[in-house]
């Protein structure tokens, strides 16, 4: 069993999470926001799952677009701005993930909260090599309050019926091995 890294720095509070790891599931750690591996991932099941709203977004060159439906795999929505630094921090391994596992169906769909619309979000992407990521923006924030986020980056886990079924909020290293086995482990499977 992997070990999970204390975060509460209580005396035998890594003892009691390996316990229950075998004895609830290591599901219900993740849920709770404690270790994996040596970064902390907030994952935040939704339970029972929500219908990922319908609101229109601007699409890369300010067309009305809505967000990508996939019939199979895992989407990530990851939620963002160009003035967040963690936000920004991430996005370079998020693109290599997304390189990465999309043949074994994990999509990725940037979602800007920049206020200035997609062309601050398509030139700071520009800037960083970025621009050829699924990017889309929601300017007035409808996704991020209707989803009931807290702060950015927040990266939301979707299932191919188009329901939400978690959410990760803050950074993530996203070249860590450990991210797809988490992300299977949110909807009960491989995608």
């Amino acid at each position: 069993m992997k070990r999970l890294k204390a975060t509460n720095g209580r005396p035998g509070s890594e003892k009691r999470r390996q316990v229950l790891a075998v004895t609830i599931g290591l599901p219900v750690l993740i849920r709770q926001g404690h270790s994996w591996g040596a970064q902390s991932i907030r994952l935040q099941r939704v339970s029972p799952p929500i219908t990922l709203p319908n609101h229109s977004v601007w699409g890369p060159q300010g067309e009305i677009a809505q967000i990508p439906q996939y019939e199979r795999g895992i989407h990530l929505i990851n939620l963002w701005a160009t003035w967040c630094a963690p936000c920004v921090k991430e996005l370079p391994s998020l693109k290599r993930f997304s390189d990465r596992y999309q043949k074994l169906g994990y999509q990725v769909t940037l979602l800007s909260q920049d206020k200035g619309g997609p062309a601050i979000a398509r030139s700071f992407l520009a800037r960083l090599g970025l621009e050829k990521m699924t990017s889309l923006s929601d300017p007035k924030g409808r996704f991020y309050n209707d989803l009931h986020c807290r702060g950015l980056p927040t990266t939301l886990v979707v299932g191919p019926d188009k329901k939400v079924y978690a959410k990760i909020e803050g950074e993530v290293d996203w070249d860590a091995k450990e991210i797809p086995d988490l992300l299977s482990s949110v909807l009960g499977r491989v995608p």
